[in-house]
């Protein structure tokens, strides 16, 4: 998969647009993605999907602004199944996981689309 363009509230992945947060696994994407509280990434809302699809790497986009934070239990949890999280605003999350997927690395991500 590959991100075409990215701005607040949508995003174009492979000529499909999408608005509302999402999940890329490596083989689907999960659309309407829902946190149990809004603006906090907890590992209840990620892990049951990243220990499914076992990616090397998760990247996180944590909205426009930034405003989704990432749970310190989440980053635990990922370090102790061996996955590297990258965690950045949006726009950058978006450059990251183009440029791992081109990679071929597994990779999955998380995307916050607006704030």
């Amino acid at each position: 998969m590959h991100i075409d363009t990215y701005r607040f509230g949508r995003m174009v992945i492979d000529g499909t647009g999408y608005t509302a947060d999402l999940i890329l696994h490596p083989d689907r994407i999960e659309t309407d993605w829902r946190r149990r509280q809004g603006h906090v990434l907890a590992g209840e809302d990620i892990l049951p999907a990243v220990e499914a699809g076992r990616p090397a790497h998760l990247v996180v986009g944590t909205g426009t602004f930034g405003l989704m934070n990432i749970d310190r239990g989440l980053e635990e949890q990922l370090a102790a199944l061996h996955i590297d999280l990258h965690a950045a605003v949006t726009g950058k999350a978006v450059d990251i996981y183009n440029r791992l997927s081109s990679q071929r690395m597994r990779v999955m991500a998380a995307f916050h689309l607006t704030c």
